[in-house]
């Protein structure tokens, strides 16, 4: 199995949202200044230097050109782009990947987007890309999170103590990973 069948043309609908491969035009959007935003990244390792339309650019061009990794763009009915959610480091010979989400649009927080994304995109990676196992790295003060990944069956691998610091402040990061065969399907 290749990535390259989901890259260009594999849309995702959910209730609440579609994803769809995320596009050259999505650079030219908000896309870039989510990064920017402290409340978006505030519980993310992201957020430490600031971001521009070229170095996203850059980002996307090696997201495109991976054989490794799947990033859709997180669209409302209206296709309006809000986030992106992904699965990165795909190794098809161990079956596992490691997922990845972003809601940028501050407006969308707090409404059960983020829970719904979370669901059909690992639903995805084992339904569709047979993956065996799905991994995620939470920011310990991330109780949102926290709360959708043990939902589905995700269980605590490790905990890294002080594992990033943003503005002389540290914090601990939980390693989740989530087997096949004891994934949730909550939706």
């Amino acid at each position: 199995m290749t990535i390259e069948n989901f890259k260009s043309n594999y849309y995702i609908f959910s209730k609440k949202v579609f994803l769809r491969p995320i596009m050259r035009k999505d650079v030219e959007g908000d896309w870039w200044k989510w990064l920017n935003n402290r409340k978006v990244t505030q519980l993310m390792d992201k957020g430490y230097k600031r971001n521009t339309k070229q170095k996203q650019l850059e980002y996307f061009k090696r997201i495109r050109d991976s054989n490794k990794d799947l990033l859709f763009a997180i669209c409302l009915n209206s296709k309006k782009h809000i986030g992106c959610v992904g699965l990165h480091q795909i190794n098809f010979n161990k079956g596992k990947a490691q997922f990845g989400i972003i809601i940028g649009n501050t407006r969308y927080h707090g409404r059960g987007i983020g829970k719904s994304v979370w669901s059909e995109i690992i639903k995805f990676g084992f339904k569709k890309l047979e993956l065996k196992t799905i991994s995620t790295m939470i920011v310990k003060e991330n109780k949102a999170s926290i709360k959708i990944a043990k939902s589905l069956g995700f269980k605590i691998k490790k905990i890294l103590k002080k594992f990033i610091k943003k503005k002389d402040k540290e914090y601990d990061y939980i390693s989740y990973i989530l087997k096949r065969n004891n994934w949730k399907d909550i939706n």
